[in-house]
């Protein structure tokens, strides 16, 4: 006898995973924007963190209690959009996070995710307003 047992954790986003408000003061140069999960975030280049950036906070529930969790991510779409447009030079280029969590006695778990972008040379300015990304999160248990 086979007993197959499909439960799906859930993932609630407490925090997304803000890049915050940057400048690019010089579109000619490229640039980079790293978001840790341990609260440092640094620039190179010729991009500048004006306020803001901040890792992403996941609570994972639905899980079994105190078991070992492991984690995995992925980019759906390197290119980040603006007005639902994929805008060329703006990508997220990695995800930072631990591979494994545990989950407490309630069956839930944190997961703190940053990140970096990277900003291609450009010889005309990127538009101002807010950008996304898509990416994926999968817990295996």
């Amino acid at each position: 006898m086979i007993v197959s047992n499909m439960v799906s954790a859930r993932i609630e986003v407490i925090t997304p995973l803000d890049f915050g408000t940057i400048l690019i003061s010089d579109h000619s140069d490229t640039s980079r924007v790293q978001i840790g999960v341990n609260g440092r975030n640094m620039t190179s280049g010729s991009v500048h963190l004006v306020s803001g950036g901040q890792a992403a906070e996941l609570v994972i529930s639905s899980l079994p209690a105190l078991h070992n969790i492991s984690v995995s991510t992925s980019i759906i779409t390197p290119h980040l959009s603006h007005s639902n447009l994929a805008v060329q030079g703006i990508n997220l280029v990695k995800l930072e996070h631990v591979d494994r969590v545990f989950s407490d006695a309630q069956g839930n778990a944190l997961l703190k995710v940053g990140g970096t972008l990277d900003v291609n040379a450009q010889p005309t300015q990127y538009p101002d307003g807010t950008y996304r990304v898509w990416v994926n999160i999968e817990v295996n248990y």
